[in-house]
Parts: structure tokens; C-alpha cells; sequence
């Protein structure tokens, strides 16, 4: 019996072992030329792969135009302005470029994906120089389908296309107005006015009636070009009022019902204020994380991004969510990814995504992604903290990142984390900080140096009114950190 125990300890440690060598970097949220970048696909590509990534998702801007109609008539009297995108290149040549590449580079994975801005709107006047349009940069990012009609019925602000359906029917009912006019027109245009002697009568236009007559052609001729009846919008909300969440709840529930099982979608940069001015138009977008509090169905949010983030500290959004999460009420688990936003500018190693996989395929890496099997980390300062391996050992089973563990009892559960510090210079300072969370509050806060090493928390499963509770971490060194996704843990009851 001792042998036997022996020997599955051993292959517990050899596939422990095995699967700690199993991490892919990779890059996540990347615009090219195509829309808002400065390089193509392809060149994006050979720098990841040659900085040693396996993975690349893609997300140029979906569509790009600033819409503004004067009223009653909109849609006739406007001024539209659209920049580089992935509908005015088109889709369908989009993700065929991408899967050109794909096949000139077997080694990646080269996942497509979109960032999506399902919704605007505006308030002021542009006479009174306050012309302001909200919501303008408020972002998911849906990635990892590769079908061309998902991607053309995206629920997005002005992603419109021609069709016909029985609403349409309904926006040519002011075609009754015109043919009333018309009616109106041919049978009362002319009244006699005078009759002479002889019985020659002379007759006058009704002005009046004629005017009228030729109000109501007009009038219903524009309000049916007005209505676009051969155009199915791609938004029901008009760009002129706030929405709310309705918008975005209204695009990730498609990508729930429409998409793949590769489809992840994600709340990007959540905390990033967006101030512009254009044309005397001011654009403004403000922090969001009451908007992803308030929706639901989505797979995560940025964790690690190029703007100030703390939606990660203890009991804040991140916390919240989760905990939703783990009492029931929010269905699917919120990771968070390393969003790059890499436009041809800087270094494209700077914020990564590494997974925990040990498969490089594309339903692998997509999934990867999804689950949360993953951390985000900066590689900045000539320093990148990275695992070698991280999860809850209790007993002789082990969870990774993402992952969940049933305890068999309230005793024996342990966080271990392994990793070290890459340094362009070895002088380079090596301490930093472990900080672990459990169930939204903070667990504890542990000075460490990074070089090769070893951690191990103690867990106590404290709080009861949980379906299951959850234990993440985060680590600091001087300016450069390492967001981790949290380890699920049930117990049998």
C-alpha cells in the first residue's frame, strides 16, 4: 500500500512539474493599418513570434462613425464622418487576411476579434460650443469567431445593412401622407372663379389647398427616406438619448446566443477617461465600472492595461463580480486578461497575456483565455515578474489559475506560487510584494524577493454563505506587476 501511495504522489509531481512548463505569452487586444494601427497583420505576427509569443488576438475597431442629423429629418439632413475600420475594409476580407497569415505562420495562433462601441450618444449644441458625444470609447472587445455573419449582425451603433423585414412595413406608412397630398392635389387643384356671356368659365389655382397638398407629398416622401425602410439598423437606440447598460447588455447577450464556443467577449480598459476635441465636438468617455457592475454574460474585463487600474484591489469591482459569482447570481466566471492595446507603437512586449495551456491549438488558447487559466503581467523597466507555476493544493489535488477545487474538508488548503523575475540588468532591484485575496477582502501582504521564488499561503474556507470561494493574488516590483486569475474552491457538504 505504501508503494502504491508513493507512486501516485510521484505522478502527481511529475504532471505538477509538467504543467508548470506549460505557459504560453501571448498579446491581446491588437489594432493594425487596418483600422486605428500603424503595421499590418502580418508584421505584427513576426515581432510577437519572434519576442517569443504563441499567441496573437487580434481586436481592430469595428466601425468608426461620428453621426449627427439635424431634426426632424436625421437621417437627411447629417453629417457623417467615418474613419479606417474593420467594416470599411470589409469583414469578410478582414478575417481572410488574418487566416492568410495563420497558414504563412503554423507556429502562432492567430485569433480575430473586434473592439465594439455598441452605443453613443449626444447632448448640447455645437452653436453654444458644447456639442458633446458620451460613451464615445466605451469598449468590449468580442474575439475568437471567425464567421463573417456573426460579425455583420453585430448590435452596434450604425452597423447597418440593407434588408427588408416586417418593421419595414411600418417605416413606409408615411407614404400615406404622400399619396393623400397627391389625392388632394389632382382632384382640387382648380376652382372656377369666373363665367362670362358667352359660357367661358376661367378658373384659379386653391392656394392654399395646393400648398397643403404639396406639404403633405413632401413631407411623406422625406419622413419615408427618414425611416429607411430597406435598411435593417444595426442599433434599435437612437444616438440622441442616453440608453444606459441597455445597448451593451443588448450586444453581449448576442455574443452569448450567436457566438462560437471559442467567442469570449471583454470590458476594455474599464477605468480610462477618453477627452478630445474635434471640429469644435467634444468626445468624452468616462471610467465605466458601474456600467460592467450593472450588465451581465460577459467573460471579463481588462485587468492590466495602459491607464491607471484598480478595479483588482480588495472589495472593489473585480471583488464584487466574483463574489456575485460565487453566491450565484452572475452566471459566468469574470477573468481578466492583459490587454495590450498595441498599435504599431512602442513595445509590443510591454503587457501580455500568458495561459496555462498545455496545447497551443486555437480552442485551446481561446478557452484558455475564457476560463481564466492565465495572468496578466507588464514587462517594463527592464523587468518581468513570471510563474512557473501557481494554484491550491489540498491534499493530493491541484488547481491552476481559473480552475476549481472541491476540498474534502476545511483543512490541508494551500496557495503555492513559484516564479522569478527576468532582469535585463542584474542589478537590478529584486523585491517585491505578494498581496493575496480571499472572498474580496485581504488576506495578507508578503515582502518577497522575486528571484526563483517559492510562496505558500495558508487558506481557511471562512465564509459559509458562499456556493464556492475563490483565492487570487497580485504581485508588485517597483513599477512592473502580475495580475492573476483566482482559484475556485468548493466544499463537499
Amino acid at each position: 500500500m505504501k508503494y502504491v501511495i508513493i507512486i501516485l504522489l510521484s505522478f502527481f509531481f511529475i504532471n505538477t512539474v509538467n504543467a508548470s512548463n506549460n505557459w504560453q505569452r501571448g498579446i491581446f487586444r491588437v489594432n493594425t493599418n487596418l483600422s486605428a494601427g500603424d503595421e499590418s497583420i502580418e508584421s505584427v505576427v513576426e515581432k510577437a513570434r519572434v519576442n517569443g509569443m504563441k499567441f496573437v488576438v487580434f481586436s481592430d475597431q469595428f466601425i468608426v462613425i461620428a453621426e449627427y442629423g439635424l431634426p426632424p429629418f436625421r437621417n437627411i439632413f447629417r453629417l457623417k464622418k467615418e474613419r479606417k475600420s474593420i467594416v470599411s475594409y470589409g469583414i469578410t476580407e478582414y478575417l481572410e487576411e488574418i487566416k492568410r497569415v495563420q497558414k504563412k505562420y503554423p507556429d502562432m495562433v492567430l485569433v480575430p476579434g473586434a473592439d465594439i462601441a455598441p452605443h453613443y450618444y449626444w447632448e448640447g449644441n455645437y452653436f453654444k460650443g458644447n456639442l458633446t458625444t458620451h460613451k464615445w470609447s466605451e469598449q468590449l472587445t468580442v474575439f475568437g469567431n471567425r464567421d463573417p455573419e456573426f460579425y455583420k449582425k453585430l448590435p452596434v451603433v450604425l452597423n447597418d445593412r440593407t434588408g427588408f423585414t416586417i418593421f419595414s412595413l411600418l417605416k413606409l406608412f408615411p407614404l400615406l401622407l404622400a399619396a393623400a397630398g397627391i389625392m388632394s392635389f389632382i382632384s382640387g387643384k382648380k376652382a372656377a372663379y369666373y363665367s362670362d356671356s358667352q359660357g367661358h368659365s376661367y378658373y384659379r389655382y386653391k392656394k392654399l389647398r395646393a400648398l397643403l397638398s404639396v406639404f403633405l407629398i413632401l413631407t411623406g416622401f422625406a419622413w419615408t427616406f427618414n425611416n429607411r425602410p430597406f435598411t435593417i439598423q444595426g442599433s434599435p437606440f437612437d444616438i440622441y438619448h442616453n440608453a444606459g447598460t441597455a445597448p451593451f447588455q443588448k450586444a453581449i447577450d448576442y455574443i452569448r446566443k450567436k457566438g462560437s464556443p471559442e467567442t469570449g467577449v471583454i470590458w476594455s480598459a474599464p477605468e480610462a477617461t477618453m477627452k478630445d476635441k474635434i471640429d469644435g465636438v467634444f468626445l468624452y468617455t468616462a471610467p465605466y465600472l458601474g456600467d460592467i457592475e450593472n450588465t451581465h454574460g460577459y467573460n471579463g474585463l481588462a485587468g492590466i492595461y495602459a491607464d491607471a487600474a484598480h478595479a483588482h484591489e480588495p472589495g472593489k469591482t473585480w471583488d464584487r463580480i466574483l463574489l456575485e459569482y460565487c453566491v450565484g447570481t452572475r452566471e459566468i466566471k469574470p477573468v481578466i486578461v492583459g490587454e495590450a492595446d498595441y498599435h504599431g507603437r512602442g513595445s509590443i512586449e510591454l503587457i501580455q497575456t500568458v495561459i496555462h495551456s498545455n496545447k497551443t491549438d486555437y480552442s485551446s488558447i481561446t478557452n484558455a483565455i475564457i476560463q481564466g487559466n492565465s495572468y496578466a503581467t507588464v514587462n517594463a523597466n527592464g523587468k518581468m515578474i513570471c510563474l512557473d507555476s501557481a494554484g491550491i493544493v489540498h491534499k493530493n489535488k491541484y488547481a491552476w489559475l481559473g480552475e476549481e477545487l472541491t476540498a474534502s474538508e476545511n483543512r490541508e488548503i494551500k496557495l503555492e506560487i513559484k516564479g522569478h523575475i527576468k532582469l535585463e540588468d542584474k542589478k537590478l532591484n529584486t523585491f517585491g510584494k505578494i498581496i493575496v485575496v480571499q472572498n474580496g477582502k485581504l488576506l495578507s501582504e508578503n515582502p518577497v524577493d522575486l528571484r526563483n521564488f517559492s510562496f505558500s499561503q495558508d487558506i481557511l474556507l471562512t465564509d459559509k454563505n458562499l456556493q464556492k470561494q475563490y483565492v487570487r493574488f497580485y504581485i508588485f516590483a517597483d513599477n512592473v506587476w502580475l495580475l492573476a486569475n483566482p482559484i475556485f474552491i468548493k466544499t463537499r457538504r
